[in-house]
Formats: structure tokens, C-alpha cells, sequence
């Protein structure tokens, strides 16, 4: 992707400011200042351990892109033709120079191939574990410090900046968890217990099939959104699933456990045709699902996928390498990694999942940008398997008013976009609230506003580029300024992100966030995956360049209310494509004849 000649400049201007001094024959490869929530507190140790996961330089990756905008388009012959996990291989699959020049650089500090603990299927990411000393070295003197969360008390041992010899940095595209705050938080609102009558029974069938007088289904109830009013107010209520040939990834970080006694209480009081439905879990880089210790996001999650999806499978992939990290001699650092891991674990499936469903994410500028740019590629290789990647828009708007400021050192007013929802690769969903008409999800009511924003670091993909310019000419000089008008506009479509009713731990909760929105718009697209593999068709893989092919057929237009943030009315929703909620919410029936035509 090309960016714009002010991005690079800042970028250019960023690693100027940041950068620590570098030995002759090295270059600065990433670097980033350590966020306001973040203080150093000390010299990490040198003989403490650190795990450098680096990822190496694809073979072809403007190719696979090429090809997955091919196979993307509707319009394409080769539409819906998703790549073999070989087929994607040779594209990212590391050239035999890249090969070469990492194993001699390795081998110069003593690593041999016996040294490599992991590596991807396609062994363009491996890892190994040396003394902070070693990295050192290795890495331009680099230097390693002990950082903690002001707010949670999290440590973390990385570095602001590190560089490699300038042989060798074409050929490493990053080193994951260096030079990197990102937290991989959860998007959700602080959770609600239900009274007694808000906890109520509302599985009866003839509850559900009268509309109010306001025209929205009689079950949905602002204070707590049901499986019921979600399968009505989005027109699934009558689909009978085939339910065979694919299955939903549900993500899970930070230490977050699904539990399945709670899933069957929110059956039996929202799903009763369901119970006895169980997901199946996945654990990754040391995760565990700890039934003693349920979440409110797993939980979330799971049963917003159970309610409305099955009996269509779906995997709970609980990755490890989530904070609190507390030093240890001789145990290697945890890097807060966990996108990474998921990733090369999913790209070394032969059947991944139809649909992945993530309600994590992070500001765009506490990821370094040669990280960030890694990761999402690996989603583009990802879903040219035919994955459809869904991600969470945020909770803050545009940003919380009291971090709105570029994290570069000189600390400009501005928006914050949100990662990996920036990437171009993914769908990422917004929320909304009410019923009759669904509004802009904001923080007055719903205790979260729906994120949106522009990327300061993906530019603006060609699928998308009608319907933003049409929105950035209504909107004029409003915000101007505070936002960058020529990168990828998020969300792309949204649902109802306000008040779900859940389970955890045995108790009723309401909880808003587009941790909720997510999981409801995966569920809707693998109902749609169902249909047409039904009918012999292949599953819908990457959404974007079908979704906008649509114009806005097949949502509803949400026209109502504001993406506030950072001390202003953020972006305003309209007629059309807008920031606030991309082109709204789904039409289940109209969707389904849509995606059944192609």
C-alpha cells in the first residue's frame, strides 16, 4: 500500500524524535514512545530473558494482495476462489536470501537452528529466547527497561527503540512485543447486575413476534437486549440452519475464560430450542479456560454466538501472552503478544475458521507502525482463506477526552484511531442503541460511544474510497485537522452494542460495548456462510469490497447521533456511509438474497 508523503514525513519525524543513538552499520527498524500511562522504573536486568519473535520478510506480499482483491470482487471471475494454505504460502513464504542472511545474523550470536523455538507453518515468523545482554547486541543497544501500567500496576520488560545491522533489516519486517504498549484491551463497558424482573424468563415464542407501536419487536427492551430481540430486529428469526462446513472463531485474550454452565443459563432464559449447545475451545501460546474464574468478555462472546448462530460450531481460541508480567530471573518476558500467536496458529489450520469474531484492540499509536503493518498483513493472509476477520470499532468514540494527544513528543491535539480495526484487511463493526430508529451507540445511555476514526497509518483502500469521499465532502471543514482524511475510514457496517443481557458467574449482567456488536454482525454473516454453502457456494471470506459493492442495500441506514470523543461531537452519522456506524445495521433477508446472487 502507498501512503501519503505527510504520513511518511511524520512517520520519518517520529523515529527522529524517538530514536536512541545507533552503532556504526545499524538502523532504527521501529521505535515508539512509552505512552503517558506508562512509567519506566528501572534498568531490566541483564541477564533476564526475552523472547524475540521476529517476523521475516514475505517473499510477495503485494502480490497476495493483488490476488485477494480479485478474488474479493464480486464483479471478478475468480470471486469466492479463497487460496489454499499452500497458494498462500507461496506468496509469504520468506525468499532463500531472507533465509540465508537471518540465519548467518542468528548464527553470528550464537544461534544455531537447534536455538529456534517456534516457527510458522509458512517459517515467516520464528522465535528465540536470549538474555537481555544478547539483545543487546543484537539489536543496535537496544535499551531493555521495566515499565508499568500507572493505572493496573501491569509490568513489562521492552524497549523504546531498536534497530539491526542495515544488512539485515530488509529482512526482518519487525520484532512482535518490541518497542510496544499495546495492551490488547477488551471493548466493553463496565457490566450492570439485573434486578430480579429484569432477569425474567423471555424465551416464550409468542412473546416475540408482535411489534411495538414504535415498529421495533415487541421482546427488545432498551435496559437489556436480548437473543430474542436481536433475531427479530435483524431478521434472522425464521432462518433454519443448515449448520455443517464451517465454524465461528470466537478470540480471546488478557486472561478472559468462557464458561460453558453460564452459556447453558442464557440458553435456557434467551435460546431454549438451543441448550445443550456447547463451543469447543482452543488454547494457544500457554491460554487456559479457567471455570472457576468466568469473564464477562468470553462470556459475552460466546453466548451472543450461541444465541443467534447455532447450531453452527464455534471455537473459543483462548491465546496466552497477556499481562500482568512480573520479572522473574531466567524466565523469558511475556510479551503481550497475542495477535501474533492467534495468527500463526489460524494460517496453519487447514480448515480455520469461516468467521473470526475479536473485540480487542488498542489506539493505533501505542502499536509500532512496522508492527502493526506486519499483523495486518498477516490478516490478509488470513482471510484470503476465505476468512471473513470481524474486529471491534472501540468504545471511546473518536477517543477519550483525556488522552487525545499524538504520542510523538509533542503531544498534538488529535483523534485516535484504533488498531486493528484500521487495517484495511478486517470489517470492523460499530454500535448502535434503540430500536425505532437504531441511533449512534454514546456514552450518556449506553455507557460506551461507538468508535470511528481515519488511520494515521493504512491509507484509505480503493474499496472504500467512493463512499468516504462522498461522507469527507458533507462533512467540509468540520474537525479539520484532527483526524487524517486520507487513510482507512472505520467502522464499516454496525449492530447493537447497548445493554446485552448475559450471564457470569451464575448472575444476570448488562454489558454494552462493541464486544457486543461484533460477535452479533459475525453470527449474521455466518448465517449467510450457511446459506451458501447450502447452496454449494463458498463462504463469503473477505467482506469489504462485497459490502461497499452493495452501496448500503442490505443495512439499515443509521442517520441519528454522533462518534463523541476527544472533547467534540466527533463524527456525525448521515444518510449514506458515515464513521459513526459505516453503512448500519443488517438486513438479514435482503443480505442473504444479496449473497446468494454471487
Amino acid at each position: 500500500m502507498k501512503f501519503s508523503s505527510s504520513l511518511l514525513s511524520l512517520f520519518a519525524l517520529v523515529s527522529l524524535v524517538i530514536a536512541s543513538p545507533n552503532p556504526a552499520g545499524f538502523v532504527v527498524k521501529d521505535s515508539l514512545n512509552a505512552p503517558q500511562d506508562w512509567a519506566r522504573r528501572s534498568v531490566a536486568p541483564s541477564d533476564e530473558h526475552v523472547v524475540l519473535h521476529l517476523g521475516l520478510a514475505k517473499r510477495d506480499q503485494a502480490g497476495l494482495e493483488a490476488r485477494l482483491l480479485e478474488i474479493s470482487d464480486p464483479d471478478h471471475k475468480d470471486y469466492g476462489e479463497w487460496l489454499t494454505a499452500d497458494e498462500v504460502d507461496a506468496f509469504t513464504a520468506p525468499s532463500a536470501e531472507t533465509r540465508t542472511i537471518v540465519s548467518r545474523w542468528l548464527e553470528e550470536h550464537g544461534l544455531m537452528d537447534s536455538h529456534i523455538e517456534k516457527r510458522s507453518v509458512s517459517e515467516n515468523s520464528i522465535s528465540v529466547t536470549v538474555p537481555i545482554h544478547k539483545a543487546r547486541a543484537m539489536l543496535g543497544d537496544a535499551e531493555f527497561h521495566v515499565y508499568e501500567h500507572r493505572d493496573t500496576g501491569e509490568e513489562r520488560i521492552t524497549t523504546e527503540s531498536y534497530s539491526l545491522p542495515r544488512d539485515v533489516a530488509p529482512h526482518i519486517e519487525t520484532i512482535f512485543g518490541l518497542a510496544n504498549f499495546a495492551r490488547g484491551s477488551a471493548f466493553r463497558s463496565p457490566i450492570r447486575v439485573l434486578t430480579q424482573e429484569e432477569q425474567g424468563d423471555d424465551s416464550t415464542p409468542g412473546v416475540v413476534k408482535a411489534s411495538s407501536a414504535s415498529g421495533a419487536p415487541a421482546s427488545c427492551n432498551f435496559n437489556y437486549v436480548t437473543a430474542h430481540c436481536l433475531r427479530y430486529l435483524y431478521g434472522t428469526e425464521d432462518y433454519k440452519p443448515y449448520g455443517k462446513g464451517q465454524h465461528i472463531g470466537i478470540s480471546g485474550f488478557g486472561k478472559e475464560y468462557a464458561n460453558f454452565d453460564d452459556l447453558q443459563l442464557y440458553l435456557k432464559n434467551q435460546r431454549k430450542a438451543r441448550e445443550g449447545y456447547k463451543f469447543s475451545v482452543t488454547t494457544i501460546n500457554g491460554g487456559h479456560n479457567t471455570q472457576s474464574k468466568p469473564g464477562a468478555e468470553a462470556n459475552l462472546d460466546t453466548q451472543v454466538v450461541a444465541g443467534l448462530a447455532a447450531p453452527i460450531r464455534s471455537t473459543y481460541y483462548s491465546t496466552g501472552g497477556s499481562p500482568p508480567f512480573k520479572a522473574d530471573k531466567g524466565t523469558p518476558t511475556n510479551t503481550n503478544e497475542p495477535y501474533a500467536e492467534q495468527l500463526d496458529y489460524l494460517l496453519g489450520l487447514t480448515h480455520p475458521p469461516a468467521v473470526l469474531s475479536t473485540s480487542y484492540g488498542d489506539d493505533e499509536q501505542t502499536v509500532p507502525y512496522a508492527y502493526a503493518k506486519r499483523v495486518c498483513a498477516d490478516f490478509a493472509s488470513l482471510t484470503a482463506r476465505g476468512v471473513s476477520i470481524l474486529f471491534a470499532s472501540g468504545d471511546s468514540g473518536v477517543g477519550a477526552a483525556s488522552s487525545c494527544q499524538t504520542n510523538d513528543g509533542l503531544n498534538t491535539t488529535t483523534f485516535l484511531p484504533v488498531f486493528p480495526s484500521t487495517c484495511p484487511w478486517v470489517t470492523s463493526v460499530g454500535a448502535t442503541m434503540d430500536f425505532a430508529p437504531e441511533v449512534v451507540a454514546e456514552a450518556k445511555e449506553s455507557y460506551i460511544t461507538s468508535g470511528a476514526g481515519f488511520s494515521n497509518y493504512f491509507a484509505r483502500p480503493s474499496y472504500q474510497k467512493t463512499a468516504v469521499q462522498g461522507y469527507l465532502k458533507t462533512l467540509g471543514t468540520e474537525n479539520a485537522g484532527l483526524y487524517n482524511t486520507t487513510g482507512r475510514a472505520y467502522p464499516d457496517v454496525a449492530a447493537q452494542g447497548s445493554r446485552y443481557k448475559i450471564y457470569v458467574g451464575g448472575k444476570y449482567y448488562a454489558v454494552s460495548g462493541t464486544s457486543a456488536s461484533t460477535p452479533t454482525m459475525a453470527s449474521i454473516i455466518a448465517l449467510l456462510n450457511d446459506a451458501r454453502l447450502k447452496a454449494g457456494k463458498s463462504t463469503l471470506g473477505f467482506l469489504n469490497p462485497w459490502i461497499y459493492s452493495l452501496n448500503g442495500k442490505g443495512f439499515t441506514d443509521v442517520t441519528s447521533g454522533n462518534s463523541y470523543g476527544c472533547s467534540t461531537d466527533g463524527f456525525p452519522a448521515t444518510e449514506g456511509w458515515d464513521p459513526a456506524t459505516g453503512f448500519g445495521t443488517p438486513k438479514f433477508k435482503t443480505l442473504l438474497s444479496q449473497a446468494l446472487k454471487k
